[in-house]
């Protein structure tokens, strides 16, 4: 396929992405036709270590409902702000920002925990502001309590504007990703065909919860995903593994602007060398 169209076709699904983020939480359907006893994904039981009254990120209900009705291979999950309502062990209650409640299991709630704060060139995880969607974010100023921002995973280039533009965070509705196996942070998954790129959603001992490109849902067995470092250290020249259209491709690094939390890096793509600009914990030197 030519790199021409290749990048016409994901700059389309980026922009349909955006769509459904801004569009799905006022189409919800009927809350409670299914239970949130069905299982999904088995890691056992989920403690849910948050407090009523706090922010937490979860996909709508919808997305849950469509993956127990139709699959979970079938299933587009895009996750938002919520406030949690009830805790309980398997399964809890959440508000979302339009004041409708609804359960879901543990392992689908991220918790984003009270009195946070974050300065310049600390990565978040909170969602995007003026817009919709669970977002990982690079601290460019503001204060403490309400850091400026840029999102992350929204393409630098992506044909709406957003990747350029600054927001600024309400107090305690973000969460700095410092630790490995935290939730919202990067692991790349090794399988039989190639190196999955994965958000961190959910962990066990065993087991680990990703979601993936295009936002599906997987598990896959802990000792097979490695987590990557939120903030990485490269230079020029440097040969590294970033996610590409959601797996990990050798590149040759050009330049780095920790400023943004960008990596500017060169690929192969079919007999052309392309650029593409990464987006910090999305790219790692194989050790």
């Amino acid at each position: 396929m030519p790199a021409s169209i290749f990048k016409a076709l994901n700059s389309m699904l980026v922009l349909l992405l955006l769509s459904m983020q801004l569009s799905a939480q006022e189409t919800e359907q009927d809350l409670t036709t299914i239970s949130t006893e069905t299982v999904l994904f088995d890691m056992g039981d989920v403690t849910l270590t948050a407090e009523p009254g706090q922010y937490v990120l979860c996909p709508s209900r919808q997305f849950y409902d469509a993956a127990v009705s139709k699959g979970i291979d079938q299933t587009t999950f895009i996750y938002y702000a919520a406030v949690l309502v009830e805790n309980g062990q398997t399964s809890s209650t959440v508000r979302n920002l339009a004041g409708r409640e609804f359960s879901l299991p543990n392992q689908m709630i991220i918790p984003i925990p009270k009195g946070q704060t974050a300065s310049t060139g600390d990565v978040v995880l909170t969602w995007w502001q003026t817009g919709s969607g669970m977002q990982r974010a690079i601290v460019v100023g503001g204060t403490e309590t309400e850091p400026v921002v840029r999102y992350l995973d929204i393409s630098l280039d992506n044909p709406s504007g957003a990747g350029l533009r600054e927001d600024t965070l309400k107090p305690d509705s973000f969460v700095r990703l410092t630790d490995q196996w935290q939730p919202g942070s990067t692991v790349a998954v090794t399988t039989e065909q190639s190196t999955i790129h994965g958000q961190l959603l959910a962990v066990s001992e065993s087991k680990v919860l990703v979601r993936e490109f295009a936002g599906k849902l997987n598990m896959y067995d802990r000792e097979n995903a490695m987590p990557l470092p939120v903030v990485p250290e490269l230079g020029e020249g440097d040969a590294a593994q970033a996610a590409l259209w959601g797996s990990f491709k050798p590149v040759t690094v050009t330049r780095v602007d920790s400023e943004i939390g960008r990596v500017y890096a060169n690929f192969t793509l079919g007999r052309e060398e392309q650029e593409k600009v990464i987006a910090f914990g999305d790219i790692y030197i194989e050790r």
